[in-house]
């Protein structure tokens, strides 16, 4: 592909009938990377989506030289984190006790915490919640109480309440560079204050916006993922 920056993680919210989200992620090999076609609306045709976004509108530019290496399907249900990992001598960690992924680094971080806890019971003899405790400690402490992770599932409706004229004017507004980041917990804080700068103009300008992105904070998540829901637990079931 023919990338702006071969290394950065781009997001892009595409324009269909039921909105798509577009991830570009760069693999070790600096030849190939992922691009990931996500929506809530598990019926969506992704191949036909794929082929309008890599051929039509901005960015064909992007792939005109580039080849389909192959191609993946997967389905993800998100739930809310699990606050305590641990029973019956299992602790789970990462990915396995959060709401989606922890990324590269909080998986490092967990698992090198994790390890250590287990390391000092199985020294000391505790085999036990006590002789882990010090994970169990940590992970309330600098995980639950400090990520909420309904701000990075929010994160997806934002294309299935705002067009894509609206997104475009919100994020044009912010001039300044923000800080790198990999870390899905602290984007949504890092972009929460670049547009609080600049809600004034937002208010002013385009009121519609500002009514909307109180809908995305005030509108229970049950509601926004209700599609997925009934698509994931058929039988009329709800998480």
């Amino acid at each position: 592909m023919e990338l702006p920056e071969n290394y950065a993680l781009f997001q892009i919210f595409l324009d269909e009938k039921t909105p798509m989200v577009i991830w570009i992620t760069p693999r070790t090999s600096k030849d190939e990377h992922f691009v990931v076609l996500s929506s809530l609306f598990p019926g969506t045709d992704r191949a036909a989506a794929f082929e309008r976004f890599s051929k039509m509108g901005f960015f064909p530019s992007w792939f005109q030289r580039a080849e389909v290496k192959r191609t993946l399907t997967s389905a993800g249900n998100m739930l809310s984190h699990i606050e305590n990992p641990y029973k019956d001598q299992v602790i789970l960690i990462s990915d396995a006790a959060w709401c989606q992924e922890a990324e590269m680094t909080g998986a490092v971080i967990c698992g090198w915490k994790a390890a250590n806890a287990v390391t000092y019971a199985l020294i000391e003899g505790k085999i036990s919640r006590e002789g882990i405790s010090a994970y169990l400690d940590w992970w309330k402490k600098e995980v639950i109480n400090k990520y909420d992770y309904r701000d990075m599932v929010r994160n997806v409706a934002l294309p299935c309440v705002l067009t894509p004229d609206e997104i475009d004017f919100i994020f044009s507004l912010i001039k300044k560079p923000l800080p790198n980041v990999f870390d899905p917990y602290e984007t949504p804080k890092l972009i929460g204050g670049a547009l609080a700068e600049v809600m004034p103009i937002i208010t002013k300008e385009r009121p519609v916006i500002l009514h909307k992105l109180t809908q995305i904070r005030s509108t229970p998540l049950e509601k926004i993922f209700e599609g997925c829901i009934r698509a994931g637990f058929p039988f009329g079931q709800r998480c």
